[in-house]
């Protein structure tokens, strides 16, 4: 699992959304396989992305969209490259902007999606720009967003959050996964017995159904876990014990390993836009380690 770094610039805004929003602009050559809790809305400015979403696979190229529900297992890989803006919305947030649409929340379309028309799409490239260069707007950022998430919940192509599997075994497995994430101490022993399967089945049948290891889904787990904590600016070394890594180093290991940038660049990246919101970020502290 990794992510080629070229140019690549990764951030939360605290002001867009509900609970923040994540954004990402840069370059790519490769990356995942990636399982978000939001939803991505990725345009490609340039170059060509081959891809693949759970079993399906696609490309997209310059001027086209992809979309991907939330708990989606996503990967790419393209020799030369390219480069794209993209957009994490969380659900409650789409959900909320859904219901104040005149017709009510849009059918949900298929997954993935590559396509869009041209003009909608140099508008959402142009929208995520204006979020990028006004740094120091939060009002200026919190409108283009708001016309951005419009324009696509509009379009009627969102992609809704599917099961990550159909197996009530894995789910357990799944939701052992959520509960204990952060403890150094889980082991794949462990999720099989949550499971009911032996060790070796269940390595064999949670890759087939999620799309991912299950250690590359503790994994993942926790860095979004850090990713939340580093954005509301908790200490790395702090972030690193709450998240379940072993020290610092194995923290900006993993961290860049899956996101392609270091954990220093993803909190300055944030702090720029940030609003300290302190009892917040010692109640998300303090659920994490309570885990």
């Amino acid at each position: 699992m990794a992510v080629s770094e070229l140019d690549i610039r990764l951030w939360r805004d605290p002001v867009l959304g509900r609970n923040g929003t994540e954004l990402q602009s840069g370059n790519g050559r490769r990356f995942g396989p990636l399982i978000r809790n939001e939803v991505t809305i990725a345009v490609v400015t340039s170059g060509m992305l081959r891809y693949r979403v759970g079993r399906s696979e696609a490309v997209a190229g310059a001027g086209q969209m992809v979309l991907v529900g939330a708990g989606e297992a996503f990967a790419g890989e393209t020799p030369d490259g390219w480069s794209w803006r993209v957009f994490y919305p969380d659900l409650d947030t789409l959900a909320d902007m859904a219901s104040r649409l005149p017709a009510g929340p849009p059918p949900r379309g298929p997954q993935p999606t590559a396509g869009g028309d041209g003009e909608y799409v140099r508008r959402l490239m142009t929208l995520h720009r204006a979020i990028e260069a006004n740094a120091d707007n939060p009002l200026a950022r919190q409108q283009a967003f708001a016309e951005a998430m419009g324009l696509v919940l509009a379009s009627g192509a969102l992609p809704s959050s599917h099961p990550r599997s159909d197996s009530r075994a894995i789910r357990r497995a799944i939701e052992c996964v959520k509960a204990r994430f952060s403890d150094p101490e889980l082991s794949v022993a462990e999720l099989a017995a949550a499971a009911g399967y032996s060790p070796y089945h269940f390595m064999r049948s949670f890759q087939a159904a999620v799309g991912v290891t299950a250690h590359s889904y503790v994994v993942q787990c926790r860095v979004h876990a850090a990713r939340a904590l580093l954005a509301d600016g908790v200490p790395a070394a702090e972030v690193a014990s709450a998240a379940g890594f072993a020290d610092q180093s194995h923290l900006i290991r993993q961290f860049k390993a899956v996101h392609g940038i270091t954990p220093g660049l993803f909190a300055e990246g944030c702090r720029r836009r940030a609003e300290r919101r302190p009892a917040a970020v010692g109640e998300r502290l303090g659920a994490i380690s309570r885990r």
